[in-house]
């Protein structure tokens, strides 16, 4: 352990290295870093799992590559922005980067290996070992464009073993805007790609975002999706370029298949009905186990959503729908879409349709639709800016309604004011509602919010309030609450860490029977026969062992807007209460 040690601190960290971290990084980086090195040739246990790259800096490639390969504790890589490009030669040499390679060819027992941000161009060849002889890996994650010349190394690399599960490809050029780039996929024209991962028979999980696939890439992948042996559980076509010819051919493998169960077409907009209908046709296929399926930012014909009607209304499999931003569709095609929820056999329990253009109409129709579903979970109404207060409020009373089973919707970017906020969350069934923090809600719209989830007028109205909502958030900032009032903010926490009946509990406790005078005449002619129950309610969880689980980070979030554990002064005041109680009747002890 020493000489690991002398190891870690002198040699890998030399004057050079340092400079480059006082330059780069903040001490805590760098006594991080020493820290994760020290992980990695100790072989650690507790290490599965490791992300490198220019923010964390191991710095000394050569012998980080090799620390790397003599490692049989990690199970996922993940290797960010290590470009061997001119820019960063000026630290590292071409040369180090392929020693790092390698070094990371040496190791047995990485799973999943991701580039984000690096040029793989050079790397596969050298990575050949690690790809043979690796019996653990199966999983390859590529988020970076590729051209032509690093596209034929990739398939060269992927010939030579066929044991993958999962491959992703990204090829959108994340420095690049559209129009400094327009032509942003990598082609595969002649289909190489595609021949080269069906050879690998075991494959789950395939992901090919902006990969111009040709007609032969089609043909393999839909002899691929046909084949009894077939395992694949996920196929991902965002963004290539599919017309309707080649959409014909992917038909006639997913008529055949028997295995697929999460299927996205994003972004193909130069498919047309003729292409469209072929696909929906072969999911209405009996074999069909579809629990995902993803359409976003596509143009329907109604002849199109029709057939689309068709295979929705007739899954008993198809949980999630994903139908944002194809604004082109009709009110009729959405009525035609809609048909589904009004189907008791479907299983639908996430819908998207973001980015719409939808309007209050549309929204009636959705109403009507919802009326007597009780299985859609999620929906995502996010950036339609037309809908009203008036939709709004004639949304509202699908949440009220019993059989309703939302609990999450999503409308980001929508046009919501303090009415339009209380009619949504006024009920009983919404766990999280995400919203604008530009949106036009008041103060004393917040204030009506607290109101529901608390209303403190009497002990039953408190107990009668909204004790289910958890998430008032924006979208991406799911823990960002400091745009609401504190008092808003605290009952949120206690509906989210707390069943129902115990929110009442300490809503009530907190509203009603705090303080240092509390007034105990609700208990004064109470039935000597429920005072253990009443006992039981002041003091619940009051008791070491017995309290709520509560993450570290609502603790640090409650001392941080309020001054204090929240959860904890909580639990003392149900027994601050419970020790009043018991003071005020000592006649419960005369016999004792």
């Amino acid at each position: 352990m020493n000489g690991i040690d002398e190891h870690v601190d002198g040699e890998f960290y030399d004057e050079e290295d340092r400079s480059f971290d006082e330059e780069y990084l903040s001490p805590w980086d760098i006594e991080s870093t020493k820290d994760l090195r020290r992980q990695v040739m100790r072989n650690d246990p507790s290490l599965d799992d490791l992300t490198i790259g220019m923010s964390c800096c191991l710095l000394n490639l050569v012998k980080d590559g090799e620390s790397i390969g003599k490692n049989t504790q990690l199970r996922k890589l993940c290797i960010v922005n290590y470009e061997r490009t001119t820019e960063q030669t000026s630290i590292y040499a071409i040369e180090d980067f392929d020693k790092f390679y390698h070094g990371i060819a040496h190791n047995r027992s990485i799973e999943e290996l991701s580039f984000e941000g690096t040029d793989v161009g050079g790397i596969f060849s050298i990575l050949a070992p690690f790809f043979k002889n690796n019996k653990n890996f199966h999983s390859l994650k590529i988020d970076h464009d590729t051209d032509h010349g690093c596209r034929h190394l990739l398939v060269s690399g992927l010939a030579k073993f066929d044991s993958l599960k999962e491959f992703e490809l990204d090829s959108y050029p994340y420095t690049y805007t559209l129009q400094e780039s327009p032509d942003v996929f990598t082609d595969d024209k002649e289909g190489e790609l595609v021949q080269v991962l069906t050879g690998h028979s075991g494959l789950e999980k395939l992901k090919l975002d902006y990969v111009r696939v040709g007609r032969n890439g089609f043909a393999s992948l839909a002899t691929f999706l046909k084949n009894p042996a077939c395992k694949l559980d996920v196929l991902d076509l965002q963004c290539n370029e599919i017309d309707d010819e080649k959409a014909v051919v992917l038909a006639s493998g997913l008529a055949g298949n028997n295995t697929l169960k999460t299927l996205a077409l994003n972004t193909n907009r130069g498919m047309t009905e003729t292409g469209w209908i072929p696909i929906f046709t072969a999911l209405r296929s009996p074999n069909c186990i579809l629990e995902g399926l993803g359409l976003e930012r596509n143009r329907f014909s109604y002849n199109a959503i029709r057939h689309l009607s068709n295979f929705l209304t007739n899954s008993r499999t198809l949980r999630s729908l994903d139908l944002s931003s194809n604004y082109d569709i009709t009110i009729t095609g959405w009525d035609a879409v809609f048909a589904v929820l009004q189907n008791h056999d479907s299983v639908l329990t996430k819908l998207d349709l973001g980015y719409n253009r939808i309007h209050d109409e549309i929204v009636n129709s959705l109403v009507c639709a919802l009326t007597g579903n009780n299985k859609l979970k999620e929906l995502e109404l996010d950036s339609n800016r037309d809908i009203t207060v008036t939709g709004w409020e004639a949304f509202s009373s699908v949440l009220r309604n019993p059989l309703s089973a939302l609990e999450k919707i999503n409308l980001w970017d929508c046009t919501i004011n303090d009415n339009s906020m209380i009619s949504l969350v006024t009920n009983d069934k919404l766990k999280e509602l995400v919203f604008n923090t530009n949106s036009q809600i008041t103060l004393n719209g917040w204030a009506q919010c607290s109101r529901v989830l608390c209303n403190t007028s009497s002990i039953m109205d408190t107990f009668l309030s909204n004790h289910t909502l958890e998430f008032l958030r924006s979208e991406y900032h799911i823990f960002n609450f400091n745009d609401l009032p504190i008092d808003l903010r605290s009952l949120l926490r206690i509906n989210r860490e707390n069943s129902k009946s115990q929110s009442a509990r300490i809503k009530i406790i907190k509203t009603h029977f705090s303080g240092d005078n509390i007034n105990l005449q609700p208990f004064a002619d109470m039935k000597l026969e429920l005072v253990p129950h009443v006992i039981a309610w002041m003091g619940r969880y009051g008791i070491d062992g017995m309290q709520p689980e509560v993450s570290p980070y609502c603790i640090y979030t409650d001392r941080m807007n309020t001054g204090t554990d929240e959860s904890a002064t909580e639990t003392n005041a149900g027994c601050n209460l419970m020790y009043q109680f018991l003071w005020s009747m000592p006649s419960l002890f005369e016999k004792w």
